[in-house]
């Protein structure tokens, strides 16, 4: 239940901020790769303090590196999945 509340809050408003930006060029993708990597800094962040202050299983350093790795699997395996997948 954690672990689907804070993924759900972490991302959520990582979607909507990244979908609510207007710029004078829409699709200028410098600014939307600048952008996203700001926000997946911050569901990093945000994620590792929130599971480390929620479970109480394992020593904080395990929850960290656990965090931290499954976040970078998910950010690599959701970028390949929009290139490859159909628009």
């Amino acid at each position: 239940m954690i672990f689907l509340a804070i993924n759900i809050v972490t991302h959520g408003t990582l979607n909507i901020w990244l979908n609510s930006g207007t710029t004078l060029i829409p699709s200028y993708l410098v600014f939307s790769i600048f952008r996203l990597l700001i926000g997946e800094v911050l569901v990093f962040a945000t994620e590792i303090m929130a599971f480390t202050i929620f479970v109480k299983e394992h020593k904080e350093r395990r929850i960290m590196i656990y965090t931290f790795v499954a976040n970078l699997i998910s950010l690599i395996v959701g970028g390949y999945l929009i290139t490859a997948l159909p628009v």
